[in-house]
């Protein structure tokens, strides 16, 4: 039977350019995010290449019409 381990990562969007940063990973927030500029797209592209499947990305509803940050969720069968 397949065992897996589970990571995620919690992304900020700008409303200016559009553009995704990752600002969480497994549940804790990196420290500077900001000045590190780790964009999405080349988070997924890492974590791709080390085998992480993306799996899923859920939006957290915060009030009637707000969502939260977005959490992407990924999975690899375990070494």
């Amino acid at each position: 039977m397949t065992q897996w381990e589970y990571l995620t990562f919690t992304a900020a969007y700008s409303g200016s350019d559009g553009l995704g940063m990752v600002k969480m990973y497994n549940d804790q927030e990196i420290d500077g995010w900001k000045q590190k500029k780790w964009a999405v797209a080349s988070a997924m592209q890492e974590l791709g290449a080390q085998g992480w499947e993306l799996v899923s990305v859920l939006w957290r509803k915060t009030g009637e019409a707000t969502y939260a940050d977005p959490v992407y969720y990924f999975k690899r069968p375990k070494a």
